[in-house]
């Protein structure tokens, strides 16, 4: 009876134990930048900024050893909430994955890394801000995966695109691409873009990569158009803009010194009709990069984990390239240097300073802004 008994309890042991690694399983993350900016200098006062720019609360389900669903809630400037991201993912092998849902697009190296650990500056870079407009995401589906050894890794998805038309026009010259973001919020879709990203880890431990996207824009002159009525249709097809946005990026680092890049460049098809219809100033050619490096020296005790001193120069044009009547505006061209360090209290939270300086081809004298920034991640 004494053995039967022991049996059974194993029995219904191995069974509990079943059910429990059966259960999907929960784990949570997120991350934050609260920021605080001023201009300083010039013959002009003004007041500090203080912002919550970003509180990123995240959690990952895994329903089976396969099956996975992953979802970010996004808390912008204190009052404002979105989903940033909210995907399943499908694993059919180690090396070959399916994704779909509202996914941050592959362009670029901030879109994907935008995390406060990922740059040195307290804001992003200039055109991580307005040609590649992060964080972009959009609802799509499509595929991902890497080789045996990892060092080349790949994506590819099928995604809507930003919007360029709702009761006028979304995307201008002075802020890009920045305007159309739709954030998978009521996103009206004429057509899917194609996006695709390609990331080498070379012999040397540097990170390479190159993404691009091609698709139409959105507009909502295509709701109920009668295709029969041959203004209406000239009035929709001149609301959109065909984008095909390309970046190469690369990272590394050799003992204390680390460094990063990125060019990107977007060329806008039907610019030229766009703004005749809607009376912006779109750039046909929108184009740009950054790059800083940095040196860290490591602390101890009380007083963190490292310190690293860092510069950056980025530059950004708006109007590279214009089409039709429309003559490039010179302060569409900017250029910026950022000197500043990153104060690790530990590897997921630190402080950040910078002093950046703006100038454009229209006016030659540098605006400054101090900026001071808190981030952290979990």
């Amino acid at each position: 009876m004494k053995r039967k008994s022991l049996m059974q309890s194993l029995l219904l042991l191995c069974m509990v134990a079943g059910t429990i690694q059966a259960e999907p399983s929960l784990s949570w993350g997120g991350y934050g930048e609260i920021v605080y900016s001023k201009g300083v200098g010039g013959d002009t006062q003004s007041n500090a900024v203080l912002d919550a720019q970003r509180i990123i609360l995240m959690t990952v389900v895994d329903f089976t050893e396969r099956t996975g669903f992953t979802a970010e809630l996004e808390f912008e400037h204190a009052d404002e909430t979105f989903v940033e991201q909210a995907y399943l993912d499908h694993r059919f092998s180690r090396y070959f994955t399916w994704r779909s849902g509202v996914l941050i697009l592959p362009a670029g190296y901030i879109n994907v890394r935008h995390e406060p650990m990922n740059f040195p500056t307290v804001q992003r870079p200039m055109i991580d801000k307005s040609i590649i407009p992060s964080t972009w995401r959009e609802i799509g589906t499509g595929f991902y995966g890497s080789t045996m050894d990892a060092s080349l890794s790949w994506e590819m998805y099928l995604i809507n695109g930003l919007k360029s038309y709702d009761e006028g026009g979304k995307l201008g010259g002075s802020s890009g691409l920045r305007g159309g973001r739709q954030k998978a919020s009521n996103s009206i879709m004429t057509e899917p873009g194609f996006a695709v990203a390609l990331n080498w880890l070379s012999p040397l431990g540097i990170d390479l990569g190159s993404s691009f996207y091609r698709g139409g824009t959105q507009s909502t002159l295509f709701d109920g158009l009668d295709a029969g009525d041959a203004a209406a249709s000239a009035a929709a097809d001149s609301s959109v803009v065909d984008v095909s946005l390309f970046s190469v990026y690369g990272s590394g680092e050799f003992g204390a010194l680390r460094f990063a890049a990125e060019y990107s460049q977007a060329g806008l098809g039907n610019s030229d009709r766009y703004n005749a219809f809607t009376g912006k100033d779109l750039g046909s050619l929108l184009r740009g990069y950054w790059a800083y490096v940095s040196y860290r020296l490591p602390l101890g005790g009380v007083w963190g984990e490292a310190l690293d001193l860092f510069f950056m120069a980025e530059d950004q044009d708006l109007h590279a390239g214009t089409a039709g009547d429309l003559t490039a505006n010179p302060s569409y061209h900017v250029f910026g240097l950022n000197y500043g360090l990153n104060w690790y209290l530990s590897r997921s939270v630190l402080v950040k300073a910078d002093l950046s300086s703006r100038t454009t081809d229209a006016v030659e004298d540098m605006d400054y802004t101090f900026n001071l920034g808190l981030g952290f991640s979990f």
